[in-house]
């Protein structure tokens, strides 16, 4: 995998945004870029790469979450996030 970018806009451009539910968290949750998706009882987390806020957040908006919290991170973690993206063929 190649990845040609400076750290600091691969780091800009890489988010997770973690979803609540009143109900069980769906099985799948697909927006664009997503790298990853996790889901454990009322809770969800999807990394996504070249993060829009409004554009993300609004598509998000359609599963009906009660809250949702973006959150960056740091160098390692998005590293991890966009590895395991690839593997799935996401990236």
């Amino acid at each position: 995998m190649l990845l040609s970018q400076e750290a600091d806009a691969f780091l800009a451009s890489v988010r997770r945004v973690r979803l609540a539910f009143d109900g069980p968290a769906p099985k799948e949750i697909r927006c664009e870029g997503m790298l990853r998706f996790q889901s454990d009882g009322r809770d969800a987390s999807i990394s996504i790469r070249n993060f829009d806020e409004k554009k993300t957040l609004d598509g998000l908006k359609t599963y009906r979450p009660t809250g949702m919290e973006v959150e960056p991170l740091q160098l390692e973690d998005a590293f991890v996030e966009y590895v395991c993206g690839a593997e799935r063929g996401n990236v």
